[in-house]
């Protein structure tokens, strides 16, 4: 019976090991790609490792990320123009626009502010968390959606992304 030689047998492992941390920075972090939207002013930061499908609109207007396999997916909306209406109500007509197709949707936590809302919530499979942003120029949305049975990676995403308004 003849063995393969050591070597042979490590080689993809090591291979494994190297692309394993290939995706990381020094300081232990994954290595972020980052897209900026001058038009609606903001920068997002995400792992390309995670979300490596990058789609944007011709209008430039939406950019979608999507997870590998296609199971969870980020959605970056900008809107111009000034928002008449408080944050509280565009969420409310958001979370019905989802809970529309959906199904009924369970508020987990809510943030407002006079230019801006946070918030985290589930509807049908998905768990979902939303930032919006609004300036007298632009709207911006950030929505980043989950299956509900795999928390750990909207804990990740949560994490890991990183929007920025100028």
């Amino acid at each position: 019976m003849m063995h393969k030689p050591i070597n042979k047998l490590l080689a993809p492992w090591a291979l494994c090991l190297f692309l394993s941390f290939s995706f990381l920075q020094k300081d232990g972090s994954i290595a972020a790609t980052q897209y900026c939207n001058n038009r609606f002013g903001y920068c997002l930061n995400y792992p390309s490792s995670l979300f490596p499908d990058r789609t944007l609109s011709v209008q430039s207007d939406t950019l979608l990320l999507k997870s590998v396999g296609q199971i969870a997916e980020v959605k970056v909306i900008g809107k111009l123009g000034a928002t008449k209406e408080a944050p509280e109500a565009i969420f409310e007509k958001n979370l019905q626009a989802i809970s529309s197709k959906s199904g009924k949707a369970n508020v987990i936590s809510t943030l407002f502010g006079e230019d801006f809302y946070e918030a985290n919530f589930l509807c049908g499979d998905f768990t979902y968390h939303q930032k919006a942003n609004f300036s007298p120029t632009a709207a911006v949305l950030l929505t980043i959606t989950v299956p509900m049975n795999r928390p750990e990676m909207m804990v990740r995403a949560k994490s890991d992304i990183e929007i920025v308004f100028e």
